[in-house]
């Protein structure tokens, strides 16, 4: 048996894998796209709301009850040395927090690049792989908990918000102003700092492992200085109107069906005249799921073609002969965020399955395609009657089911998801498998070539579904 870490995990890590997708398709260092920056908000929103698992300690639940007391909170800045560039605003109600920053100072623009330095990290503090500088973790805890940043760069207004907070205080750390907000969970603090000269935002989470002291001697140390492009951290431009606010994205997600007479269904078998998108270019393919087994080992398989992604589980079943482990699995009814929060309302002993897929790509054109990465989604879809839709109104304690666990002819590293080129009209048979639950086989879909990156009309042109599901 075993209890699964907190599902924001695993949104990082899906975070982490689409900026390293938008950084593959570009051969040069480049400025993040709109798509991207929404993507990211969608991520990071999801990783805040549901980063604040309960647990079923009756401490903790109070705590919440208490925090709900206080209705609503402003906190106005106070006055700083010199004259600000930026005002500053902290609004909170109920479990939502607003950290809002107004341009004053118009003359001011922000620097077009910058490069983000730490002064100090704690000896046993190393960062982590493939982050770009942007997460780091202690020795003893590796990948988790610890410091993971984002930088945005202001134009004339912004609008943080964080669900599920707790608490809400303006600081001053490093001659910087800016905002804590408390929360439960393995993040459970997140800082806002402004630098003002700069015309950025440096968002922090923290995890809980890093005590206050280590958090704001780090911050203090932070500085950021004038960059070329291709020198410069990765950084996000604040756009209010690239961005939805969560609640016309969970408006937008409820909206979203798949017709179970959809075209865009397949089923097994079936050849599925595919046209990508890859460097700028247009390539068609045929794509088959010849079959899908159902296994409870995994013992017959090669360990290096397994996803590190899920590292815990296959160290578990390692330790138990290649097969499977039952867990505690905790599901939840969601709250909004705002008024209500997390609930948890069942504990069961799930049974966990490896979903083997053999597939078939072909290559329908007389050039190769190069850097081909193939990383398509096992989706659990909600029966509603006529359509097919996500499942929103709960979610579980594990949600690794989504990201693609077993890859042969896999890349290495960060490019896990890349195959070899796929040459002038080659078919290839390649193996994908999914760790999932066993009750999720009777709503099994494969969302291809999709990458993982969009949850929005479902029944585009460039949507493809495969049905998997197992009676």
């Amino acid at each position: 048996m075993r209890h699964w870490k907190s599902k924001q995990k695993q949104w990082k890590k899906i975070s982490e894998k689409i900026a390293m997708e938008e950084f593959e398709n570009v051969e040069e260092h480049h400025e993040f796209s709109k798509e991207y920056n929404l993507k990211k908000q969608i991520f990071l929103n999801e990783l805040k709301m549901q980063g604040n698992m309960k647990r079923k300690q009756h401490k903790k639940r109070m705590r919440l009850i208490m925090a709900a007391a206080v209705l609503f909170i402003v906190v106005p800045t106070t006055t700083y040395a010199g004259v600000s560039i930026y005002s500053t605003i902290i609004n909170k109600e109920n479990y939502e927090t607003n950290y809002l920053i107004k341009k004053e100072d118009k003359t001011k623009n922000a620097y077009e690049y910058v490069k983000m330095e730490i002064g100090y990290l704690p000896d046993n503090m190393v960062e982590v792989k493939h982050s770009d500088g942007m997460k780091y973790s202690y020795k003893n805890n590796l990948n988790e908990g610890g410091l993971s940043f984002s930088l945005w760069k202001l134009e004339d207004e912004a609008n943080f918000s964080v669900l599920n907070s707790l608490e809400a205080e303006k600081i001053e750390i490093g001659n910087h102003k800016g905002a804590l907000i408390k929360k439960e969970g393995e993040y459970n603090r997140q800082v806002f700092l402004l630098f003002e000269e700069e015309g950025y935002v440096l968002e922090t989470f923290v995890g809980d492992d890093v005590n206050n002291q280590v958090m704001e001697k780090v911050l203090a140390s932070i500085f950021l200085v004038k960059s070329e492009k291709d020198q410069a951290t990765p950084s996000s431009v604040y756009n209010a109107k690239n961005f939805m606010n969560e609640g016309e994205e969970a408006a937008a997600l409820k909206s979203e069906k798949l017709s179970k007479d959809s075209k865009r269904i397949f089923s097994i078998g079936s050849t599925v005249p595919v046209e990508i998108s890859n460097r700028g270019e247009k390539h068609k393919l045929d794509f088959v799921v010849n079959n899908a087994k159902v296994m409870d080992s995994i013992s017959q398989f090669d360990s290096k073609d397994f996803n590190d992604f899920h590292s815990d589980l296959l160290e578990e079943s390692q330790n138990n002969s290649g097969k499977l482990p039952f867990y505690e699995r905790e599901t939840y009814k969601s709250g909004d965020g705002k008024n209500t929060i997390d609930e948890l309302i069942d504990t069961s002993m799930i049974q966990k399955k490896f979903l083997y897929l053999t597939v078939t790509i072909e290559n329908k054109e007389d050039k190769k395609i190069s850097d081909f990465y193939f990383s398509p989604n096992f989706i659990s879809l909600k029966d509603n009657g006529e359509n097919w839709r996500f499942e929103l109104e709960t979610y579980t304690s594990d949600e690794t089911s989504s990201e693609v666990a077993y890859l042969d002819g896999n890349g290495e590293g960060k490019s896990y998801y890349k195959l070899p080129d796929l040459e002038p009209n080659e078919k290839r048979v390649v193996h994908i498998g999914y760790f999932v639950d066993e009750d999720q086989l009777g709503t099994a879909f494969l969302d291809i070539f999709n990458n993982g990156t969009s949850m929005e009309n479902l029944e585009g042109n460039d949507r493809w579904w495969i049905d998997l599901r197992q009676q």
